[in-house]
């Protein structure tokens, strides 16, 4: 009889120890705010109570290489809206609340005409601010006339993001000999993608789980007269989480449910962890597409370290190459949240020091917050140089 208590009092332990687990995840859960279910389209947010490591004694800064995803924009294409829009043009099947989001889908679209694919004023501040806090806390890197290197992919929402980053930096040291450049040479590292992984993204689905039938009815007396209800469903999830990069007073948010904002937020964060990080379906295939990014900024280092005066390498991307990068380097191998690992201007910060004996150490942060490698180390977040290209070398 007192084993079978200790037994059920065992079970009874591990199933309360479950609950209250399961209670702090949907608890965690709740926290996600609509914003953040943007998943890509989230917009950078900078936590100014991070803590920076103290470099160990008698390291200086004296090289910064940087990858950064372009700030806010608008969506990719003009199109978008426009198939939207023609899914409201007859407005004898609209409902009341149809009639309004048409209204504001007019809004929408007036701002956003011309303008599909480019930076936002907001994205062009995000980079602003990064760049100044770069200059603030490693000053030493940006000393008199330091050489700034940077290079963006040929998209103009990426170039743009360079420009403003560049604009702050020239600002806060006018001494700065910095050049910038946007070719096609660039694009084999900058945004590359390799055959399988074009593949990968191919046959990699986007299922979401939940019915559009709610809010096709809510905006349309006829429901049935609209062909792809959950493409419309999907299609007004992106414009509604992409209005907090646009800032212009216009939200839809009130349209959809909770069910319905988590369901496309989940289908559309497994889908790109599916394709860029390593698991089972996509194996090493994103790491392959992250190779060459890996080795320029490998080659763009040592050369910074040989010269021996402080420098800055910076590069201008997109998402998909920054997370890719993320995934060679071991990071984020289960984390599906891409408003935390890739959102509007994310970035990947690499800082070198240097001791009297010419030691290199080097510290990672993403999105400016530190991070620990894979990597061996006495004296993390600080990584010997060597060390970490030796641990990735097999990549190359």
């Amino acid at each position: 009889m007192f084993k079978r208590m200790k037994k059920y009092g065992f079970l009874f332990v591990c199933c309360l120890f479950w609950m209250i687990a399961a209670s702090a995840v949907a608890e965690e859960d709740e926290k996600i705010s609509y914003e953040q279910m943007g998943g890509v389209y989230y917009a950078y947010h900078y936590d100014s109570t991070r803590v920076l490591t103290p470099a160990p004694r008698g390291f200086t800064p004296f090289y910064i290489s940087h990858f950064g995803r372009h700030g806010s924009r608008w969506l990719p294409s003009d199109e978008r809206y426009v198939d939207v829009l023609a899914q409201f043009a007859d407005t004898a099947n609209l409902t009341p609340l149809g009639y309004d989001v048409r209204r504001r889908m007019l809004l929408i679209w007036e701002d956003a005409r011309g303008r599909g694919g480019d930076l936002t004023a907001l994205g062009a501040r995000q980079h602003a601010e990064i760049a100044e806090r770069m200059f603030r806390f490693w000053p030493e890197v940006f000393e008199g006339d330091a050489e700034v290197s940077a290079r963006s992919s040929i998209v103009g929402r990426c170039i743009m993001s360079m420009n403003a980053f560049l604009l702050k930096l020239q600002t806060l040291n006018p001494e700065l000999r910095i050049t910038a450049e946007a070719h096609k040479r660039f694009m084999p590292y900058i945004a590359y993608s390799s055959p399988q992984m074009d593949s990968l993204i191919a046959c990699t689905p986007r299922i979401i789980k939940v019915s559009p039938k709610r809010l096709i009815a809510s905006l349309f007396i006829h429901p049935e007269r609209i062909e792809q209800p959950m493409d419309l469903l999907s299609e007004l999830h992106c414009i509604a989480s992409d209005m907090q990069n646009v800032n212009i007073g216009v939200s839809l948010y009130d349209i959809f449910t909770p069910e319905e904002m988590r369901a496309v937020y989940e289908a559309s964060n497994l889908n790109m962890w599916t394709c860029n990080s390593r698991n089972p379906e996509s194996r090493d295939v994103p790491v392959l597409s992250a190779v060459s990014l890996w080795q320029n900024i490998v080659e763009s280092a040592d050369t910074a370290i040989a010269s021996g005066t402080p420098q800055a390498t910076l590069r201008f991307g997109h998402d998909t190459s920054l997370y890719r990068l993320l995934t060679l380097l071991g990071l984020y191998p289960d984390e599906q949240r891409m408003d935390k690992i890739i959102p509007m201007a994310a970035n990947l910060i690499m800082v070198f020091y240097r001791n009297a004996e010419g030691k290199i150490l080097v510290k990672f942060l993403h999105n400016e917050q530190e991070i620990k490698l894979p990597v061996e180390s006495s004296c993390a977040p600080y990584y010997d140089w060597e060390t970490v290209k030796q641990t990735y070398a097999k990549y190359l």
